[in-house]
């Protein structure tokens, strides 16, 4: 692999597969669309909820990690720029 591509996998954050029913998945972007979130507002909520309930401190201490990185990456983007929908 290219530094170049390297480097471009490095500022984006990972992308994870999950196998949800078609149907459960549309429902529940609907769900959270009322709720004026996105799905992955709802799936940073969870893990952070359950990280926080009943992780220890290695844990806390990697999802302040990734919070600081998530801070990071979106101040990056473009004030202009609207978020991706449908994700």
């Amino acid at each position: 692999m290219s530094d170049e591509a390297i480097n471009d996998t490095a500022r984006q954050t990972p992308g994870h597969q999950v196998r949800v029913p078609k149907g459960m998945w549309q429902a529940w972007g609907r769900v959270t669309a009322r709720q004026g979130l996105t799905r992955t507002d709802r799936v940073l909520d969870t893990l952070r909820a359950d990280i926080e309930a009943h992780g220890g401190d290695d844990d806390r201490a990697a999802l302040a990690a990734g919070d600081a990185e998530l801070a990071e990456r979106r101040a990056r983007l473009s004030p202009g720029r609207p978020r991706r929908s449908g994700r």
